[in-house]
């Protein structure tokens, strides 16, 4: 912004002048309103230079130079063309001044522009058309500098900014969709590589027991074997013994020399069958196991299937997770107890030393 009025050497150089002007002695009327309008209007810039300065630029950018040229000039010789060129710049500047500010603030602007209007004829020929020019031409020179203005310019380009920004947002709201869409895309893929990972960490867990289990199903078939054949020793090795006893041997003896290779075996024998139960027992885990182990592999799109097809059921998953984390049934009430059938065993050894005591 351009300052002229808000300047200590232009005030002073006003207030001077608008002294003398006041002192000056006048031969009709319309040197004293003339007069009064010029002192009026140097008070009221002197009062508010900012407010003049803001809404006078145009005028301050064309004229303002000459302005404390006529304040000079008024100061040096106070002649009648000298003060009706003073009122004819004021008169501009007012002008403008007038068409910048609220209508409260025209009517001390409209009287003077009625005294000018009026008194057009009594202004000498120069300075008759400045003011008939400030009258017609100044306003749309103005109007003309206002519409060049460039701020007026963004104005006028205010549709085609408007279309532009509103692409661009258009743009950026489609980028940003497609990144949400991405985004979504990846958390969904992270999601089911994170469900794919606990099911494959819940798969090695199956795993590694599975592992265990075949150890001890393989110890469980060798203890097997063992105690079948230890249940077939004694009776091998007995009927060897029969084929090379002496002749001389009676029938009731050889049956009594019989009797603890039978004991052995039968003991044997049941302890066979302890393994075999528990042989099957193991195998039965196993296979609970790789049932586990499978179910793991299709979980994932099971549990998808049943939250679309069973939204509100809490149950959809019931009976995967009583197989997949219910325990390992080992049916141990079916597994005979170690001292299973001694009572057995003790009633054939009393038979036998019954028998021995009554030879």
């Amino acid at each position: 912004m351009i300052t002229l009025f808000n300047d200590n050497n232009t005030i002073n150089r006003m207030k001077v002048i608008a002294e003398k002007i006041r002192s000056l002695a006048v031969s009709d009327e319309f040197e004293k309103t003339r007069n009064q309008y010029i002192v009026d209007i140097l008070k009221d810039m002197i009062l508010n230079p900012e407010d003049w300065d803001r809404d006078c630029q145009i005028n301050i950018e064309w004229i303002g130079s000459q302005f404390n040229k006529r304040l000079d000039r008024v100061s040096s010789d106070s002649t009648r063309e000298n003060l009706d060129d003073l009122f004819s710049i004021c008169f501009r500047y007012a002008l403008e001044f007038e068409l910048n500010n609220a209508p409260d603030a025209q009517t001390f602007f409209a009287e003077m522009n009625r005294f000018a209007t009026g008194n057009l004829e009594i202004f000498e020929g120069r300075i008759k058309g400045q003011i008939q020019w400030a009258l017609t031409q100044m306003p749309i020179a103005m109007t003309k500098r206002l519409l060049n203005h460039e701020d007026v310019a963004v104005l006028k380009k205010a549709e085609a900014t408007k279309q532009e920004v509103e692409d661009r947002i258009k743009t950026w709201n489609e980028q940003l969709k497609s990144s949400l869409d991405t985004a979504m895309d990846l958390a969904g893929l992270l999601q089911n590589f994170k469900t794919g990972a606990n099911f494959v960490a819940l798969h090695q867990g199956f795993k590694r027991l599975r592992d265990d289990k075949r150890g001890e199903l393989f110890r469980a078939r060798v203890g097997m074997i063992i105690m079948g054949l230890g249940a077939l020793a004694p009776l091998a090795a007995k009927i060897v013994l029969l084929f090379n006893s002496p002749a001389s041997t009676t029938p009731l003896q050889s049956l009594l020399a019989f009797l603890p290779f039978l004991s052995m075996s039968v003991i044997f024998l049941y302890f066979y069958r302890v393994s075999l139960m528990d042989h099957k027992s193991i195998k039965s885990q196993l296979l609970q196991l790789d049932l586990r182990m499978s179910l793991c592999e299709f979980i994932q799109s099971y549990a998808d299937y049943a939250a679309e097809i069973k939204t509100k059921d809490k149950e959809a998953l019931t009976r995967f997770e009583q197989v997949v984390f219910s325990g390992i049934v080992a049916e141990e009430s079916k597994i005979p107890a170690a001292f299973d059938g001694m009572e057995q065993l003790a009633n054939v050894f009393n038979s036998v030393k019954k028998a021995g005591s009554g030879g």
